[in-house]
């Protein structure tokens, strides 16, 4: 996995645990609408890169998971070697 890859997941890591340390309305709330964001976000870059990821090796399963968490940074090397 790369280092962009590493720091996605730390971001989401960090918005778990301020989520949980600092309980308070206000953070949980932004913290919740970050997340819902992100999803919707990816979800609708899924459907806008899937014809790279069908041509691209591997599971459509697999690609559908690391676009919903990872975004561009999963598909965009993909798009870039199809080139």
């Amino acid at each position: 996995m790369n280092t962009k890859k590493w720091q996605a997941l730390a971001v989401y890591g960090l918005l778990a645990i301020a989520s949980a340390v600092f309980n308070t309305t206000i953070v949980v709330t932004v913290v919740q609408w970050v997340f819902i964001v992100l999803l919707i976000v990816h979800l609708l870059e899924f459907f806008m890169v899937y014809k790279v990821l069908k041509a691209s090796p591997g599971p459509m399963a697999a690609h559908f998971l690391h676009t919903l968490v990872f975004g561009f940074v999963h598909w965009l090397p993909l798009k870039k070697s199809q080139a």
